[in-house]
C-alpha cells in the first residue's frame, strides 16, 4: 500500500487551485471558435482527419481524431500573459495526430527542463 503525499493547504491560490483553473480553461478552449476552425480545417470529405505536421510519418493518412496544439508553447500555468497565449487565433494552432503531438510535447518538456537545469553563478 502506497502512502499519499500530504497536501499542504495554502491560504490563497495554491498549486492544486492552479491545476483546477488550467483544467477549466482547457475545457473552455476545446469548445472555442478557433479550435473548431482547426478541426474543420483538418477534416477531409471522407470524414477522417489529417495531421498538419509536414514531417508526419503518416502524412496524408486518415486518423480518427486530432489534437489541437499551440504552435508556440503556452508557458507556465498562471504566468504573465497565460490567458492571452492560451486563447489564440486558429492561425497559431495546428491539428496534430497523437504521435506528432506526443513527440512535440516531449521535445518542449525536455527543452523546458534543460533551461531549468542551467544554473547561473
Amino acid at each position: 500500500m502506497t502512502k499519499r503525499k500530504k497536501i499542504e493547504h495554502v491560504d490563497g491560490l495554491g498549486p492544486e487551485d492552479l491545476k483546477k483553473i488550467h483544467k477549466a480553461l482547457g475545457q473552455v478552449r476545446r469548445w472555442s471558435y478557433p479550435v473548431r476552425l482547426v478541426k474543420k480545417r483538418c477534416l477531409h470529405p471522407d470524414g477522417f482527419y489529417r495531421c498538419e505536421n509536414r514531417k508526419c510519418p503518416d502524412k496524408g493518412k486518415p486518423v480518427p481524431t486530432i489534437q489541437v496544439d499551440h504552435i508556440d508553447p503556452i508557458g507556465e500555468i498562471g504566468g504573465p500573459g497565460y490567458i492571452e497565449r492560451m486563447f489564440v487565433s486558429s492561425k497559431r494552432l495546428q491539428g496534430l495526430c497523437k504521435k506528432c503531438h506526443q513527440k512535440k510535447t516531449n521535445q518542449e518538456r525536455k527543452a523546458k527542463k534543460k533551461c531549468k537545469d542551467v544554473s547561473f553563478l
